[in-house]
């Protein structure tokens, strides 16, 4: 938060008195933690409040400089605020905006205002039509390689293309690992000790984990030969992509939803919230690959702050 010059304490206080009736809480110097690194990110003045049970929040970034602001203090908060889960931004300056900072702000979600334009905003308003946002982020993994140790020449022969891995079998009858590399790392994939491993490889990072076996474990190879194994060791990608889903009021019947589509490189969203009397708001979700997309992903449900579905062992079937 900038140094608390008359301007910004006037603003502040106006705020809070504008939403003390309504119920929304306004707090200076929020920490807000991002859902990609889990870093604690600072909001100047952050705004929560309600939508049909879901947590709404409005961040308000606050500059005083004696010149108008160009784009390029916008550009660092499109960086701060593209995986905080914020609904809608406002960047507010003492001195106003470029026009090409403004336009900068526009096309990303910030609203920006000179000090005086916010302290005509009716804030009571803005939280009001707030638009609830979800922020998903898809994690896939992805087989990038596979070594079967305690074979001589295997993973030579595969490496250099004279061996598909297809055409290789694993058989461990009392690890109840067998099939194909793919196969086994599609069945390991629904295995909670694996998927947590999955979990600590960095996005667009690729990591090797092995799986041991038993004694009595081998594979076949393409000739039908057999070869004892001690492990499989899988070399994986983990691909993410994160989309924001803005849900749009709306009445079904009589009866108040508010629905939103999202779409990423690879995914699609569609997304629906339903306040039925007074029963708690039910949130329904669907999501799977765009054409050409294949495997399964781990899902991540992000809403304001806080994660809505804990789910990181949900797969998701094309």
């Amino acid at each position: 938060m900038p140094k608390r010059t008359n301007d910004f304490q006037k603003l502040i206080t106006m705020i809070y008195q504008q939403l003390a009736t309504q119920g929304a809480r306004v707090t200076e110097s929020k920490m807000i933690r991002d859902i990609v690194t889990e870093e604690e990110r600072e909001v100047d003045i952050a705004i929560e409040d309600e939508y049909m049970g879901q947590p709404i929040l409005i961040g308000i970034e606050c500059r005083d400089r004696r010149r108008n602001e160009t784009t390029e203090w916008i550009d660092s908060l499109i960086g701060k605020y593209r995986d905080l889960p914020v609904d809608k931004v406002f960047a507010v300056s003492s001195s106003g905006f470029t026009k090409s900072a403004q336009q900068r702000g526009a096309a990303h979600r910030i609203v920006t205002l000179a000090i005086t334009e916010a302290e005509e905003t009716a804030w009571a308003t803005v939280v009001g039509e707030t638009k609830p946002t979800r922020y998903l982020t898809i994690v896939t993994p992805r087989l990038v390689g596979v070594t079967y140790n305690g074979v001589s020449n295997i993973a030579t022969l595969q490496t250099s293309g004279r061996v598909n891995v297809a055409e290789v079998t694993i058989h461990d009858s009392l690890s109840n690992v067998n099939g194909t590399a793919l196969e086994v790392f599609d069945y390991l994939l629904g295995q909670p000790q694996f998927t947590e491993a999955l979990q600590q490889i960095p996005s667009e990072t690729h990591r090797e984990i092995a799986i041991n076996l038993s004694d009595s474990a081998y594979i076949l190879g393409p000739t039908g030969t057999r070869h004892s194994i001690s492990n499989v060791v899988f070399a994986v990608e983990q691909h993410q992509e994160t989309m924001i889903v803005e849900l749009e009021p709306g009445l079904l019947g009589q009866t108040p939803v508010a629905i939103g589509t999202g779409t990423s490189v690879g995914w699609q969203a569609n997304m629906v919230l339903v306040k039925n009397g007074d029963k708690e708001p039910t949130l329904g979700l669907s999501v799977g690959p765009k054409v050409g997309m294949i495997g399964p992903g781990i899902v991540r449900l992000f809403g304001a702050a806080d994660t809505l579905e804990p789910a990181p062992k949900s797969a998701i079937d094309p």
